[in-house]
């Protein structure tokens, strides 16, 4: 019975561990999608000075 319990604790650490990598990704997208917008901002503003 205890051996049971501390592989459950392994795992609930081990999914904790998983679920802080996934924040991590979903912020690095997040970011990437920031990148993106500034890059339209500045071709927007680049073809604002061409005319």
């Amino acid at each position: 019975m205890q051996e049971n319990s501390r592989g459950i604790q392994q795992h609930v650490r081990e999914f904790k561990r998983h679920s802080v990598t996934c924040k991590r990704i979903q912020e690095a997208f997040s970011n990437m999608n920031k990148i993106q917008e500034a890059f339209s901002n500045m071709k927007r503003i680049q073809e604002a000075f061409s005319n």
